[in-house]
Formats: C-alpha cells, sequence, structure tokens
C-alpha cells in the first residue's frame, strides 16, 4: 500500500485527546483510516494490499484535519523510522492547528459523533496557462465575468477588504472579504463571512501547473459555522454553488474568445 504525499492535499492526525494545535514531531498522514486506527492507541497495526487495517486499539479517539496549509519538506517530513510504506507516516516539524471532526470509540463500533467540520475542496483542471487562472481569480473585471458580477473591487493584496450584495432566491447577501494570504500565482486566500449573520469561514485558491494545463482547487473552510436552519448556508448548497463556479462559470470563462 502507498499513498504519496499530494501537495494541496488534506492531513489528519489522530489522537486520544482532545486539542487545537498538534505538537512538533507529531504524527500526520494523508490516509484517512490510518489516522483514525492511531487515534485508538494501538500497540499493534497492519494492513493489506487492499487497505484493510487491522489493530488492537480501544481507546476512544479523536480524528482531526490539519488546519492550515502544509508543505512537505517545510512543514513535515517522511517519518525516518517508519516500518509502513513510504508516503503513510509523516512527522510535524512546527507546531500545527487542528480542526476535531469526529469522535470514535471501537468498543461501540467506531463513530459515536460526527461533525462535518472537513474543509469543502473543489478543483477543476482548465487548459490554459497558470497566470491566466491567476488572473481569473485575482482580477476584478474578469471575477465579474463568471464569479460575482455585483463586485465592488478586488486586488491580491494582503489586507484588502470589499464588500458586496449579491441577490440569490429573494435574498440580499453581503459578502464581506478579507484577503489574508497572497502567494502570486500560486495561492489566495480571504475570509469570507456575510453581513447579519454568524459565522466566520476562510476560501483559498490553490493553482498547480500540471500537463494537462493547470489545476485550479478551491478550498472553503468554516462554511459549518454559518446558520444551520438557512436553506442557503447548508454544505450541499455550498458545495454545489462550488462546483458551479469551477465546473462551470470558469470553465465556459476560457472558452471564450474575449477572456
Amino acid at each position: 500500500m502507498r499513498i504519496a504525499g499530494e501537495a494541496g492535499g488534506i492531513w489528519y492526525h489522530g489522537s486520544d485527546k482532545v486539542f487545537s494545535v498538534v505538537r512538533e514531531g507529531s504524527t500526520i498522514t494523508q490516509w484517512r483510516e490510518l489516522a483514525e486506527a492511531f487515534s485508538h492507541q494501538p500497540t499493534v497495526l497492519s494492513y493489506d494490499d487492499h487497505g484493510k487495517i487491522e489493530h488492537n486499539g480501544t481507546k476512544k479517539g479523536y480524528l482531526y484535519i490539519i488546519d492550515e496549509p502544509v508543505q512537505i519538506g517545510v512543514d513535515v517530513y517522511q517519518h525516518p523510522r517508519t516500518t509502513m510504506d513510504a508516503g503513510l507516516e509523516f512527522l510535524t516539524k512546527r507546531p500545527l492547528a487542528v480542526r476535531l471532526i469526529k469522535e470514535l470509540d471501537p468498543r461501540l463500533g467506531g463513530e459515536v459523533m460526527s461533525v462535518n467540520t472537513e474543509p469543502i475542496v473543489v478543483e477543476h483542471t482548465y487548459e490554459v496557462p497558470a497566470s491566466l487562472v491567476w488572473e481569473a481569480i485575482t482580477n476584478v473585471e474578469k471575477m465579474r465575468r463568471w464569479f460575482f458580477e455585483e463586485l465592488t473591487d478586488f486586488r491580491p493584496e494582503v489586507g484588502f477588504e470589499t464588500e458586496f450584495s449579491h441577490h440569490h432566491e429573494g435574498v440580499d447577501y453581503v459578502h464581506l472579504w478579507k484577503v489574508t494570504e497572497v502567494v502570486p500565482e500560486r495561492k489566495i486566500t480571504y475570509k469570507w463571512r456575510y453581513g447579519g449573520y454568524p459565522g466566520d469561514s476562510s476560501v483559498t485558491w490553490e493553482i498547480y501547473e500540471v500537463p494537462e494545463g493547470t489545476r485550479l482547487r478551491l478550498i472553503h473552510r468554516g462554511q459549518e459555522t454559518f446558520p444551520k436552519d438557512n436553506p442557503a448556508f447548508t454544505r450541499e448548497s455550498c458545495q454545489a454553488g462550488w462546483e458551479y463556479f469551477l465546473h462551470e462559470g470558469l470553465a465556459e470563462f476560457f472558452r471564450r474568445p474575449d477572456r
């Protein structure tokens, strides 16, 4: 069994304790089921070529996702004494923020509590250079043509803030954005809130050059903090919206001759 660490992929940590930050030297992995098994603190663990895991852990466990960007070689490195296949087990080089997504108890048959706080992740590959994708997600004139036509202003600068109203199913939603991270032509993150509603989320766009062109990955964290009684804020609604933007809106924009 081999899982290569994927740039921009989701990382997991399993523990029998509750906390908000993993310490330096902690084990993390991109194999979710392995992290779940680790959470039960087994002394014996094995897996077969099909990914089936067996272990003797009995403790109540907690599954976390790493709640900040992770770069192999900078934030984590492959466990030097692992007994597992390459690409499965990594150690953290610094403390990393985590978010609890599941509570597990093997004595009760597995999951006992699940709060779906995993980020929404949508990606699409476009047959255009990375520079054009970067322009499409950061140039306000281009963003109005495929994203939000009501967008008043936008600049890829840390600290930049903008506000605009979008009409959806009879309701005007005030969007409040604040840019928090910028890596030109690679990544941009901004806080995403709604005026008059509780909740705080962030949206990250990541750009990767691939043989087919450019892959764009959208990561929406914190969607679950918005009011659960409003259909516009459900995970399903947000997921569908992002899929439309990437798979249809932006894809159609790049097919236009006047893009």
